[in-house]
This record gives structure tokens, C-alpha cells and sequence, in this order.
């Protein structure tokens, strides 16, 4: 699940090196899927705020920002060099890698149809 997808008791950051925000509800998604036996795996890392297409977090824009991210950029696991596209940059690099069958994620302008090309699969 996408970092920012509301899920009880676990705490929402966007992908900001913050405190993070307590859940209290389930996205009705989620919650669709726990009732009909689906499985929490886990959430997966973003951009700050979903705000960029290749999955970089501001630790590779420290100059710009002037600090570094509680959460790492995403590693795309065929080439460290490289991105694994964004902003649900962590459910592409789980899915693509075979981890996990599907992943919810979201997208406005892309943010699941990049990732997805990235990493060889279908969003």
C-alpha cells in the first residue's frame, strides 16, 4: 500500500521527514480488501508529497531543501544508479521484483504509470 493510503493505527508521513499523522480510519480500498481476506504486507516509500515522477526524495536534493528525508529514495533493483519512477515509487519496486502480486498506489499525473514502466509491469 502506498505510504499515503490511510490504514487504522499506522501513521501517514507523504513521504516527509515529519512525525507522521495517526490513522484512526481504513481507506475504503483497504478496508475492501482486509474484509475479503487480502493481506497487509506493509506500506511502501514516495516522494515528499508525491511530488516528483522519478522517485527521488530530497536526500539527493539536499541542497534545495537543506535537509535530509526520514525516508530514503526508493532503490531500483536492477540498477542502484537509477530510479524506480514515481510517486508510488515503492509499489512499482515491490510488484516489478515479484514481492507481492498487486499494490495500491495513486495516481494524478502518472504517479502509477510511471512507476509501472519503470519497473517492467502493468498499472
Amino acid at each position: 500500500v502506498k505510504e499515503h493510503i490511510k490504514i487504522a493505527n499506522y501513521k501517514t508521513y507523504y513521504g516527509h521527514g515529519d512525525n507522521g499523522e495517526q490513522s484512526m480510519t481504513t481507506a475504503f480500498c483497504i478496508q475492501k480488501l482486509l474484509d475479503n481476506g487480502g493481506m497487509l504486507v506493509g506500506t511502501t516509500t514516495m516522494p515528499q508529497f508525491g511530488s516528483n515522477a522519478i522517485g527521488a526524495n530530497p536526500d539527493v536534493y539536499i541542497t534545495c531543501f537543506n535537509y535530509l528525508s526520514k525516508f530514503p529514495s526508493p532503490i531500483y533493483p536492477w540498477d542502484s544508479t537509477r530510479y524506480p519512477g514515481g510517486s508510488s515509487s515503492g509499489n512499482g519496486v515491490v510488484v516489478g521484483m515479484g514481492l507481492c502480486p498487486f499494490s495500491i498506489g495513486s495516481d494524478g499525473l502518472g504517479s502509477i504509470r510511471v512507476p509501472s514502466g519503470f519497473n517492467g509491469i502493468v498499472g
